[in-house]
């Protein structure tokens, strides 16, 4: 059943309206085209290699000096009654840094944060400069 009343509205081709959106892309995409000087990288360019096992547990770089410091780790032994630094645990020292920080610790330049009662064998503590 067809209502003669009613009209419809002209059927208009779909072709004009895609080559204005096809248009529109491609000015956008040629705007947006970054130079290339601009261009990332890819990740891999700024990638460092891997560390040399060999050199773990070794002091790298420059060594902090000790009076910036303001805390170690260190392994504390027993030693004829007087508690002693055996081990620098941490920050990482040269082997002459660890043996004043040693001397320090034994001139009372360096305290026990939170003193531990003396064991047998050795034991991780913090130490402070005693300031």
């Amino acid at each position: 059943m067809y209502d003669e009343g009613v009209t419809t509205l002209p059927r208009r081709s779909a072709l004009p309206g895609l080559l204005a959106v096809a248009g529109l892309a491609a000015g956008l995409a040629a705007g947006c085209a970054v130079p290339e000087s601009r261009r990332r990288e890819p990740p891999v360019a700024n990638a460092l290699p891997d560390q040399d096992p060999a050199t773990r547990g070794t002091v790298q770089g420059q060594a902090i000096p000790l009076s910036q410091a303001e805390q170690m780790v260190v392994r504390l032994g027993s030693e004829g009654g007087n508690v002693v630094v055996r081990q620098v645990v941490s920050p990482a020292l040269t082997p002459e840094q660890e043996e004043e920080v040693r001397r320090a610790f034994a001139r009372g330049d360096w305290k026990r944060k939170d003193p531990l009662p003396p064991s047998e064998g050795t034991w991780p503590e913090t130490i402070v400069p005693n300031r």
